[in-house]
Protein backbone atom coordinates (compact mmCIF):
# COMPACT_ATOMS: atom_id res chain seq x y z
CA UNK A 1 0.00 0.00 0.00
CA UNK A 2 3.03 2.37 1.02
CA UNK A 3 4.96 1.49 -1.88
CA UNK A 4 1.75 2.25 -4.17
CA UNK A 5 1.08 5.51 -2.52
CA UNK A 6 4.51 6.84 -3.16
CA UNK A 7 4.45 5.87 -6.96
CA UNK A 8 1.31 7.83 -7.52
CA UNK A 9 2.53 10.89 -5.51
CA UNK A 10 5.90 10.18 -7.93
CA UNK A 11 3.74 10.30 -11.06
CA UNK A 12 1.78 13.54 -9.72
CA UNK A 13 4.84 15.40 -9.30
CA UNK A 14 6.13 14.60 -12.88
CA UNK A 15 2.61 15.41 -14.19
CA UNK A 16 2.86 19.00 -12.42
CA UNK A 17 6.35 18.99 -13.89
CA UNK A 18 5.81 18.52 -17.43
CA UNK A 19 2.19 20.75 -16.51
CA UNK A 20 1.00 22.51 -19.95
CA UNK A 21 -1.37 25.38 -20.20
CA UNK A 22 -5.31 23.67 -20.87
CA UNK A 23 -6.05 26.17 -23.24
CA UNK A 24 -4.27 28.10 -25.41
CA UNK A 25 -6.02 31.86 -24.38
CA UNK A 26 -5.87 34.81 -22.21
CA UNK A 27 -8.28 35.10 -18.91
CA UNK A 28 -10.43 37.13 -21.10
CA UNK A 29 -11.06 34.02 -23.13
CA UNK A 30 -9.33 35.42 -26.43
CA UNK A 31 -7.38 32.87 -28.16
CA UNK A 32 -3.60 32.97 -28.46
CA UNK A 33 -1.22 31.82 -30.98
CA UNK A 34 2.13 29.75 -30.08
CA UNK A 35 3.89 33.09 -31.91
CA UNK A 36 3.41 35.92 -33.65
CA UNK A 37 5.24 37.88 -36.21
CA UNK A 38 5.09 40.90 -38.69
CA UNK A 39 2.28 38.87 -40.50
CA UNK A 40 0.57 39.35 -37.26
CA UNK A 41 0.49 43.18 -37.47
CA UNK A 42 -0.50 44.37 -40.69
CA UNK A 43 -3.38 45.98 -39.93
CA UNK A 44 -2.61 47.77 -37.02
CA UNK A 45 -2.87 51.55 -37.37
CA UNK A 46 -0.20 52.65 -35.29
CA UNK A 47 -1.81 55.79 -33.54
CA UNK A 48 -4.71 54.11 -32.90
CA UNK A 49 -3.86 50.64 -31.83
CA UNK A 50 -0.33 50.98 -29.97
CA UNK A 51 0.91 54.58 -30.34
CA UNK A 52 3.65 56.23 -28.19
CA UNK A 53 4.49 55.56 -24.39
CA UNK A 54 2.51 57.79 -22.95
CA UNK A 55 -0.42 58.19 -25.06
CA UNK A 56 -3.88 56.24 -25.63
CA UNK A 57 -4.51 53.67 -25.17
CA UNK A 58 -1.45 53.14 -23.11
CA UNK A 59 0.08 49.76 -25.26
CA UNK A 60 3.18 51.03 -24.18
CA UNK A 61 2.80 52.18 -20.52
CA UNK A 62 0.97 55.24 -18.92
CA UNK A 63 3.90 57.31 -18.86
CA UNK A 64 6.25 58.40 -21.83
CA UNK A 65 9.64 56.97 -19.73
CA UNK A 66 8.02 54.56 -17.29
CA UNK A 67 10.25 53.58 -14.40
CA UNK A 68 13.42 55.30 -16.02
CA UNK A 69 11.76 58.27 -14.84
CA UNK A 70 10.34 57.44 -11.55
CA UNK A 71 10.63 53.96 -9.87
CA UNK A 72 7.34 52.20 -8.74
CA UNK A 73 6.02 52.87 -5.29
CA UNK A 74 6.99 50.10 -2.49
CA UNK A 75 4.50 49.92 -0.18
CA UNK A 76 3.47 47.22 2.46
CA UNK A 77 0.31 46.45 3.69
CA UNK A 78 -0.34 47.37 7.44
CA UNK A 79 -2.76 47.35 9.59
CA UNK A 80 -3.73 46.10 13.13
CA UNK A 81 -5.04 46.54 16.49
CA UNK A 82 -5.67 50.41 16.98
CA UNK A 83 -4.78 53.16 14.69
CA UNK A 84 -1.59 53.93 17.11
CA UNK A 85 -0.62 50.17 17.13
CA UNK A 86 -0.99 50.66 13.03
CA UNK A 87 0.80 54.19 13.42
CA UNK A 88 3.68 52.96 15.14
CA UNK A 89 4.19 50.30 11.97
CA UNK A 90 3.96 53.20 9.57
CA UNK A 91 6.55 55.31 11.20
CA UNK A 92 8.77 51.84 10.93
CA UNK A 93 8.09 51.40 7.24
CA UNK A 94 9.35 54.95 6.27
CA UNK A 95 12.24 54.71 8.61
CA UNK A 96 13.11 51.76 6.28
CA UNK A 97 12.62 53.06 2.92
CA UNK A 98 9.16 52.49 1.47
CA UNK A 99 7.78 54.94 -0.94
CA UNK A 100 4.20 54.58 -0.02
CA UNK A 101 1.62 53.78 2.94
CA UNK A 102 -1.06 50.65 2.13
CA UNK A 103 -3.41 50.57 5.02
CA UNK A 104 -6.21 47.84 5.28
CA UNK A 105 -9.20 48.18 7.92
CA UNK A 106 -10.68 45.04 9.75
CA UNK A 107 -13.55 43.12 10.27
CA UNK A 108 -15.35 45.62 11.60
CA UNK A 109 -14.75 48.11 8.98
CA UNK A 110 -15.67 46.03 6.24
CA UNK A 111 -19.02 45.02 7.63
CA UNK A 112 -19.31 48.76 8.87
CA UNK A 113 -19.54 48.14 12.72
CA UNK A 114 -18.36 50.47 14.82
CA UNK A 115 -15.77 49.02 17.22
CA UNK A 116 -17.57 49.80 20.46
CA UNK A 117 -20.97 47.93 19.16
CA UNK A 118 -21.78 44.58 21.02
CA UNK A 119 -21.32 42.63 17.43
CA UNK A 120 -17.76 44.35 16.87
CA UNK A 121 -15.92 44.17 20.24
CA UNK A 122 -14.17 41.50 19.34
CA UNK A 123 -13.87 42.20 16.12
CA UNK A 124 -11.91 45.40 16.98
CA UNK A 125 -8.58 45.36 15.23
CA UNK A 126 -8.58 41.86 13.56
CA UNK A 127 -7.07 41.68 10.01
CA UNK A 128 -6.77 45.41 9.73
CA UNK A 129 -6.81 48.43 11.81
CA UNK A 130 -9.98 49.53 13.85
CA UNK A 131 -11.14 53.29 12.63
CA UNK A 132 -14.26 54.40 13.71
CA UNK A 133 -14.05 57.81 14.39
CA UNK A 134 -12.20 61.09 12.74
CA UNK A 135 -10.32 60.80 15.89
CA UNK A 136 -9.17 57.26 15.21
CA UNK A 137 -7.68 58.51 11.74
CA UNK A 138 -5.96 61.41 13.39
CA UNK A 139 -4.31 59.11 15.11
CA UNK A 140 -3.55 56.70 12.45
CA UNK A 141 -1.17 59.25 10.12
CA UNK A 142 -0.26 61.62 13.77
CA UNK A 143 3.46 62.82 12.99
CA UNK A 144 3.10 61.26 9.02
CA UNK A 145 3.82 63.68 6.55
CA UNK A 146 0.27 62.67 4.26
CA UNK A 147 0.95 66.26 1.87
CA UNK A 148 4.43 63.75 1.08
CA UNK A 149 3.69 59.97 1.21
CA UNK A 150 1.35 58.67 -1.16
CA UNK A 151 -1.26 56.32 0.76
CA UNK A 152 -3.98 53.97 -0.16
CA UNK A 153 -6.45 52.76 1.45
CA UNK A 154 -6.63 48.66 0.14
CA UNK A 155 -10.20 48.50 2.15
CA UNK A 156 -13.25 46.45 1.14
CA UNK A 157 -15.53 49.23 -0.20
CA UNK A 158 -18.97 49.67 2.33
CA UNK A 159 -16.17 51.95 4.12
CA UNK A 160 -14.47 53.58 1.40
CA UNK A 161 -16.52 56.91 1.38
CA UNK A 162 -16.07 57.07 5.30
CA UNK A 163 -12.44 56.63 5.39
CA UNK A 164 -11.91 58.69 2.27
CA UNK A 165 -14.17 61.47 4.08
CA UNK A 166 -12.40 61.53 7.24
CA UNK A 167 -8.89 61.01 5.52
CA UNK A 168 -10.22 64.60 3.85
CA UNK A 169 -11.37 66.30 7.13
CA UNK A 170 -7.79 65.20 9.31
CA UNK A 171 -5.97 66.60 6.53
CA UNK A 172 -7.66 69.88 6.26
CA UNK A 173 -7.57 69.45 10.17
CA UNK A 174 -3.45 69.68 9.84
CA UNK A 175 -3.75 72.38 7.54
CA UNK A 176 -3.44 70.48 4.25
CA UNK A 177 -5.05 71.21 1.29
CA UNK A 178 -6.75 68.07 0.38
CA UNK A 179 -5.75 68.97 -2.92
CA UNK A 180 -2.23 67.91 -2.29
CA UNK A 181 -3.11 64.57 -1.88
CA UNK A 182 -1.56 61.77 -3.55
CA UNK A 183 -3.72 58.58 -2.78
CA UNK A 184 -5.41 55.68 -3.70
CA UNK A 185 -8.14 54.15 -2.53
CA UNK A 186 -8.98 50.54 -3.69
CA UNK A 187 -12.91 49.24 -4.02
CA UNK A 188 -13.60 45.49 -3.90
CA UNK A 189 -16.97 45.77 -6.35
CA UNK A 190 -17.79 41.63 -5.63
CA UNK A 191 -17.05 42.42 -1.92
CA UNK A 192 -19.14 45.39 -1.62
CA UNK A 193 -21.84 43.86 -3.36
CA UNK A 194 -21.87 40.62 -1.21
CA UNK A 195 -22.23 43.11 2.40
CA UNK A 196 -24.59 45.56 0.69
CA UNK A 197 -27.02 42.19 -0.11
CA UNK A 198 -26.23 41.05 3.32
CA UNK A 199 -26.24 44.17 5.85
CA UNK A 200 -28.70 46.51 3.52
CA UNK A 201 -31.47 44.84 1.53
CA UNK A 202 -32.96 46.94 -0.69
CA UNK A 203 -30.36 50.09 -0.21
CA UNK A 204 -27.76 51.51 -1.62
CA UNK A 205 -26.06 49.89 -4.87
CA UNK A 206 -22.14 49.12 -4.63
CA UNK A 207 -22.25 51.62 -8.34
CA UNK A 208 -23.89 54.10 -5.96
CA UNK A 209 -20.86 54.31 -3.51
CA UNK A 210 -18.92 54.34 -6.24
CA UNK A 211 -20.21 57.19 -7.59
CA UNK A 212 -20.39 59.36 -4.87
CA UNK A 213 -16.95 58.26 -3.86
CA UNK A 214 -15.54 59.33 -7.76
CA UNK A 215 -17.64 62.95 -6.46
CA UNK A 216 -16.46 63.33 -3.14
CA UNK A 217 -12.92 62.77 -4.62
CA UNK A 218 -13.57 64.86 -8.24
CA UNK A 219 -14.48 67.84 -5.73
CA UNK A 220 -11.53 67.74 -3.45
CA UNK A 221 -8.82 65.35 -3.82
CA UNK A 222 -8.17 65.38 -7.72
CA UNK A 223 -4.54 63.36 -7.12
CA UNK A 224 -6.97 60.70 -5.79
CA UNK A 225 -7.18 57.27 -7.73
CA UNK A 226 -9.77 54.86 -7.13
CA UNK A 227 -9.55 51.59 -8.12
CA UNK A 228 -11.98 49.60 -9.03
CA UNK A 229 -11.62 45.70 -8.16
CA UNK A 230 -13.54 44.06 -10.89
CA UNK A 231 -16.78 41.22 -10.08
Amino acid sequence: MASNQRSEQGDELLRAYFEKLERPSTWSGLPTKPFYSPADASGLDYRRDLNDPGEFPYARGVHADMYRGRLWTRREVCGFGSAHDTNQRLRFQISQGVTGLSVIDDNNGSLTIDADHPMGIAEAGLQGVSVSSLRDMEDLFEGIPIDKVSVSFDISGLDCIAWMAMYLAAAEKRGIDPAALRHRSERHASFSVLRLRQLLPGGPRAQDLGRHHRVLCAAHAPLVHRQRQPL
